[in-house]
């Protein structure tokens, strides 16, 4: 493609964004792509990664090696996105700080946000105070996993006993569209309960986000409630 029609369609964008936005996706893709990206429409990399990653979302969550794979995204094309969501995650965790949730609505809401830049089967664990107040979100994931080959619950409670937290909401993220808890998931859930009464805390919910944002709680669930 022309180099000259390449620097003013790359113009047009960036007036187009100061000016108010995109109303397209892939726009806003395009756009981060320039900087990485010289001297090339990079229209067609924009629109291949929603293509493969469904979202915004989805392309963020990607991994270097995923994105790799797209026509046109190369090594700093997929540092960059990398860079991009890596800030989105501490952003959130370092300006939660004084938000509140309180019914099961607003955790919910506030467990999706948290998990958007995240990839599937990440789990946080979000400190409360006793109003509700976020005190800080974690990715627990690895101590998860330990947990599940050595049984050791003592990383959650060091977590809970530094943040002086009274309420523990943990938050999981699902590649399915029908997020239920595994058996596994439901046993830790029971260890949990326990494990923080005796050091005067509440496990507040459990809550699976869906890939396509479907939230399931397994304190709201008929099925699940009666151990909370």
């Amino acid at each position: 493609m022309d180099s000259e029609f390449v620097k003013g369609h790359r113009s047009r964008l960036k007036e187009k964004y100061k000016s108010g936005g995109f109303s397209h996706d892939y726009e806003l893709l395009e756009l981060l792509l320039t900087y990485s990206i010289p001297r090339r429409d990079v229209k067609p990399a924009a629109k291949s990664l929603l293509a493969r990653f469904g979202s915004v979302e989805g392309v963020l969550n990607a991994n270097s090696e995923q994105l790799k794979e797209i026509a046109g995204i190369g090594e700093n094309s997929a540092l960059i996105i990398s860079a991009i969501s890596e800030i989105n995650k501490r952003a959130f965790e370092q300006g939660d700080c004084g938000c509140r949730i309180v019914s099961r609505e607003e955790i919910t809401a506030y467990c999706r946000a948290a998990l958007a830049n995240y990839g599937a089967n990440t789990i946080l664990m979000i400190t409360l105070n006793n109003s509700g107040g976020v005190i800080s979100c974690n990715d627990v994931t690895e101590d998860c996993r330990l947990y599940y080959e050595n049984g050791n619950v003592k990383q959650f409670g060091s977590i809970l006993l530094r943040d002086s937290a009274a309420r523990v909401v943990f938050a999981q993220k699902t590649d399915s569209e029908l997020p239920r808890p595994a058996m596994h998931t439901v046993s830790f859930v029971i260890k949990m309960i326990s494990f923080f009464s005796e050091i005067e805390a509440e496990l507040a919910d459990y809550i699976i986000i869906g890939n396509n944002g479907t939230a399931y709680s397994m304190r709201g669930s008929e099925r699940y409630n009666h151990y909370f």
